[in-house]
C-alpha cells in the first residue's frame, strides 16, 4: 500500500493520512498489512519536460479555502494571479502560475 501519487501498479494506492486507519481495519478482520512509505514526488521532472517542450509557464487552480494546497503551490513557486472563478458549491477557485 502506498500513497496516491505512487505509480507502481502492483500497489494499492490510497490518500495520505489514511495509513493508520487502513492498518486498523485490516487488523480488525485478522489480516496483516505491509505499508511502504511513498516515494517523494519530483515535480521538476514534469517542469523539465514542459520547459523542453516549449512551455514557458505552468498554471494551477486551487480552492480559496484550501490553505494547505495554497501553501504547497507557493512553496513550489506558484503565485496567485488575482483571477478566480466562483463555484456555487465550493466557493472561489483561484488561478496560480509559475514561470519555467
Amino acid at each position: 500500500m502506498c500513497c496516491f501519487d505512487d505509480t507502481d501498479p502492483g500497489w494499492l494506492a490510497m490518500p495520505r493520512g489514511l495509513r493508520d486507519e487502513a492498518a486498523t481495519l485490516v487488523a480488525a478482520v485478522g489480516g496483516t498489512l505491509k505499508i511502504r512509505p511513498a516515494r517523494r514526488s519530483r515535480p521538476w521532472r514534469f517542469w523539465d519536460w514542459a520547459r523542453s517542450s516549449g512551455y514557458e509557464r505552468l498554471w494551477a487552480t486551487v480552492w480559496e479555502w484550501n490553505t494547505a494546497a495554497r501553501r504547497v503551490l507557493a512553496k513550489a513557486g506558484f503565485t496567485e494571479t488575482g483571477r478566480n472563478e466562483l463555484d456555487a458549491v465550493y466557493g472561489s477557485n483561484l488561478f496560480t502560475t509559475r514561470r519555467l
